[in-house]
């Protein structure tokens, strides 16, 4: 809790909404400016410092306020929508993935584990991913809700009959609204993201892209968890044997 509430102090004036606002600055009586002050000092402390003789940045307190932020977005996620995502992926028989970027990245590495788990799995930029057929699922991460070249491709894929999940950390974007036959929220603060977020003391889309790594690493555990006959072991065994 503690993490928590230096993190909200942190955010307070970064123009950003901090999680509790500013009004919870300022417990000792002083004025309302003097307490933002204080807490915009505490907030720079914790950005890189590029001048010759500066301080140097707090490791310890820097680590506590991203893990707070992890925590936060967590707690905010919600957990039928992230239910109904397990339960996509396990009735599923061909699961595609894309993303771009950071965020692709991440995505990437739950169309592997999907692999893993035994899934039928493919990368769209692969060059040996095949057509979308009717049925199938495509897992396409937008921390915006709508970048370009990938609403090209979400509707494509729709043409095509495929099912579509849209990841993102701004579901009011002209992707996730419009096309999305389901949408992952997940509320960490993002790149040109315009929804009601977790904020964050980071650069850009940093915390979305967090998140989502470990967000798809839950779900995989979720399916293995709650799969009769499948264990960590067994995802071992599928795991690429000529490296």
């Amino acid at each position: 809790m503690n993490d928590l509430k230096e993190l909200n102090d942190l955010n307070g004036l970064n123009g950003l909404n901090g999680l509790n606002g500013l009004n919870e600055l300022d417990h000792s009586g002083r004025s309302d400016e003097r307490s933002a002050l204080d807490a915009r000092d505490e907030r720079d402390e914790l950005r890189p410092r590029n001048e010759r003789g500066r301080k140097s940045m707090d490791f310890d307190k820097l680590c506590r306020a991203v893990l707070a932020e992890h925590q936060a977005v967590f707690d905010k996620l919600d957990r039928v929508a992230f239910r109904a995502f397990v339960e996509l992926l396990k009735k599923s028989d061909r699961v595609f993935a894309v993303g771009v970027g950071r965020e692709g990245l991440a995505t990437r590495s739950l169309a592997m584990r999907l692999t893993h788990l035994g899934k039928e799995s493919h990368w769209i930029w692969d060059d040996t991913t095949p057509g979308l057929q009717p049925g199938d699922l495509l897992v396409a991460t937008l921390g915006d809700g709508q970048i370009g070249h990938l609403d090209y491709v979400c509707r494509r894929a729709k043409e095509a009959g495929a099912f579509l999940c849209v990841v993102t950390g701004s579901p009011s974007g002209r992707t996730a609204r419009e096309l999305a036959d389901q949408t992952l929220f997940l509320p960490a603060s993002v790149y040109r993201g315009v929804d009601e977020v977790v904020p964050s003391i980071q650069p850009m889309g940093n915390l979305f892209e967090q998140c989502l790594f470990i967000l798809f690493d839950l779900v995989v555990m979720t399916i293995v968890a709650e799969t009769p006959g499948l264990s960590f072991e067994q995802m071992a065994a599928r795991h690429r044997n000529v490296e």
